[in-house]
């Protein structure tokens, strides 16, 4: 039975890079925003608008990654003046970290300078437009914020504090936000890592009592330096608990299973257990961050090796709740997937075949015309599932092959709402094939 997570050893860093930037292709803005300001000119109170719009890339963002904002403002003035100077104080949400006035640029406007400063938790600029301009001129410069992302959760960027015009002739006329609440964008920041379960699927009985093959999971970041306990007394049929660990690449190596295992080998032999998958093991990707795989142990046709994929989160659709996934990780050939009696699809060792379905009670069959014939009945597929079914096992052995089952909670995507006239038809299931992760063998040793 599992025995412990524990966590890998020397993990790869998953870099997101600085600056991605308002001008990367398929950056999108979230819409403007029209912000009520009241404005003071001498003894007087008078209503305007600002019109601003908030780019943040990307989103959603990792913690401890780089993430770009990019205001761009404009003031309706219709008054026949001329500004000289404009000054915005920007608040610094929550769940972000601005090092320096440095991270503060600009770009465009007609203005002669612009000056950012960092005052506490706000971002103060200075537009100086020297002489003057005319007010129907006015072009604020988009201000481009370089943060970095803090802690999971959701940021919320708010509108100016302050906003405040030197008008010649007039002098200096304060604007503050009639809701300074007011949002402008959201951004959510998720934790640096990915989830990832762990199926054993090495053996040819998943009725056997003791269970089959009981091993010892390693793992590390792809290069040198030693494997990291990850599992332990892990046996055939199980499926581990979820794993946090951060994207990158990294090497798995499957020991048999031995008493106490040590939290960091070299290899098998410091434990006096032998390689399942390998003495070099088998290179895997962690995708993300913010993604779910499944990382399977499984007999391919030359010797146990570990395949990844990536587990399918997103929306069903309203009659098509349940999704199905069935991966072909047994010692088999080019297998046939039929699902009450009507053939889906063939897939090969490696791969998976994904079907989006209606609740309900299914049979499943997956044959490879010759060893394998493995017939699953009334399979239950609940609402707002994704049901991962893994094919194992091997024609050598008394129980041959068998199915993996792993369960996953998804939502039904939002609808609009209906129109006054609607047409109601039924829609056939849909298929895809799943999406592998790279998971290489290593054949050496």
């Amino acid at each position: 039975m599992f025995r412990r997570p524990v966590a890998a050893a020397a993990v790869a860093t998953l870099s997101l890079g600085a600056g991605l930037g308002f001008a990367v292709p398929g950056a999108t803005a979230d819409p403007a925003v029209a912000v009520p300001l009241t404005c003071t000119v001498g003894a007087s109170d008078v209503p305007t608008t600002a019109t601003i719009t908030l780019t943040d890339t990307p989103d959603p963002v990792a913690t401890g990654a780089d993430l770009d904002a990019t205001i761009e403002s404009a003031l309706a003035l219709s008054l026949p003046v001329t500004v000289e100077d404009v000054s915005l104080t920007m608040p610094i949400p929550a769940g972000v970290t601005v090092a320096a006035a440095a991270d503060v640029t600009f770009e465009g406007g007609n203005a002669v300078s612009s000056t950012p400063t960092i005052n506490g938790g706000a971002i103060e600029v200075d537009f100086d437009y020297g002489a003057g301009v005319a007010a129907a001129s006015l072009q604020l410069p988009k201000i481009k914020v370089a943060a970095t992302a803090g802690a999971p959760g959701t940021v919320t960027w708010k509108v100016p504090s302050a906003v405040e015009a030197t008008v010649t002739g007039v002098g200096t006329v304060p604007c503050e936000p009639d809701d300074p609440d007011q949002a402008l964008a959201t951004t959510t920041v998720i934790a640096n890592t990915s989830d990832v379960y762990v199926v054993h699927g090495i053996g040819d009985d998943l009725a056997a009592v003791p269970a089959q093959n009981p091993v010892d999971v390693y793992a590390k970041a792809k290069g040198p330096g030693n494997w990291g306990l990850v599992l332990e007394d892990f046996a055939f049929g199980e499926i581990s608990p979820k794993l946090e660990l951060t994207p990158g690449d990294y090497n798995v190596l499957i020991c048999t299973a031995v008493p106490d295992p040590a939290d960091s080998i070299a290899a098998c032999q410091d434990n006096g257990g032998s390689a399942v998958n390998g003495n070099s093991g088998t290179d895997a990707t962690v995708p993300g961050p913010g993604k779910s795989i499944t990382l399977v142990a499984a007999l391919s046709p030359e010797r146990p090796t570990v395949l990844g994929f990536e587990n399918d989160l997103t929306c069903v659709d309203p009659g098509r709740e349940a999704r199905l996934t069935g991966i072909h990780a047994a010692d088999a050939g080019t297998a046939t997937v039929s699902v009450n009696g009507s053939a889906v699809d063939d897939i090969d060792f490696g791969q998976g075949l994904t079907a989006d379905l209606a609740p309900g009670t299914y049979d499943i069959d997956v044959s490879d015309g010759a060893a394998l014939d493995l017939s699953l009945t009334d399979v239950a597929l609940a609402k707002n599932t994704l049901t991962n079914a893994f094919v194992v096992g091997t024609a050598d052995g008394e129980g041959g092959y068998g199915a993996i089952v792993q369960q996953f909670d998804v939502a039904t995507c939002e609808q609009p709402p209906p129109s006054s006239t609607t047409t109601t038809t039924q829609t056939p299931p849909t298929t895809a094939r799943a999406t592998p992760v790279a998971a290489r063998p290593v054949y050496t040793g």
